[in-house]
């Protein structure tokens, strides 16, 4: 099983866009959204990135006998911040779009948090891509 999706990264040694692997993959409960609560993760965890899934597809894989591998694009830098609005936007799952409409009308400054979230997203998902096509194609 590989589990592919984004990361933040926790270490400032990752750049948007690097990849990152179990096991150096911390899993929190909700989304990490200030670089002193980063640095405070990657002391506590030996970590280099947080995710919110992968503990619980590698106990579920466990539990099954089932190979796991988690793989993840980093999505924020160490020292990014992302405002307590974007998190409660984002902490969700899933934003709609008349919910993100709203909360730029209360903040129009989000503006420019929704753009670099997406253009790192992007680039992110770009590397996360060819990472998980170079592991599949990996002769046996």
């Amino acid at each position: 099983m590989i589990a592919a999706g984004f990361c933040g990264a926790l270490v400032p040694a990752l750049r948007v866009g690097d990849v990152v692997t179990s096991p150096r993959i911390f899993t929190a409960d909700r989304i990490v959204g200030t670089p002193a609560e980063k640095r405070l993760l990657a002391a506590q965890h030996d970590a280099d990135a947080v995710d919110m899934e992968s503990a619980a597809i590698a106990e579920a894989c466990s539990a099954r006998g089932v190979a796991f591998r988690a793989v993840r694009a980093v999505s924020d830098a160490a020292d990014t911040a992302l405002s307590p609005e974007l998190v409660r936007l984002l902490s969700g799952g899933n934003v709609s779009p008349w919910k993100a409409m709203r909360a730029l009308v209360r903040k129009p400054a989000l503006l420019g948090e929704f753009l670099r979230l997406a253009r790192d997203t992007n680039l992110a998902s770009r590397t996360l891509a060819r990472e998980v096509m170079r592991i599949v194609t990996l002769p046996n």
